[in-house]
């Protein structure tokens, strides 16, 4: 849960305040307060903050629907599932870096890439 309040905090830094962020998704500022202080994000809302935030996408969405399902058989086999495809994904981008000196980054799914050079 404190991964979502950073997300928000980084979101409202980045728009000047949190009136400026629920102005910018279109939703109440008591919502972006509910959220902070723990209320159920969707991965939707989790993705919408952190593309404003600058953070990754993919990152977020996931940590959103892990903790919406987490008491759930479902939060059990997302937390398998996920986790072979993230530990797929950190090796097919190690193995880029290494052949090419660029790292792959999601754009929008799965099977969406846009290659970039590596940060030093």
């Amino acid at each position: 849960m404190q991964e979502i309040k950073t997300l928000i905090d980084k979101a409202s830094e980045v728009c000047g305040s949190d009136a400026e962020l629920a102005l910018r998704m279109g939703i109440k500022v008591q919502v972006v307060s509910m959220l902070r202080h723990g209320r159920t994000i969707t991965p939707e809302t989790a993705a919408e903050l952190a593309d404003i935030a600058g953070e990754n996408v993919l990152e977020a969405v996931c940590q959103a629907m892990l903790e919406r399902n987490k008491d759930s058989r479902r939060g059990s086999a997302l937390r398998k599932i996920l986790g072979k495809s993230l530990a797929l994904m950190a090796q097919r981008n190690t193995e880029k870096c290494k052949q090419t000196g660029m790292v792959q980054t999601w754009l929008h799914g799965f099977d969406d890439f846009f290659e970039r050079p590596l940060r030093h």
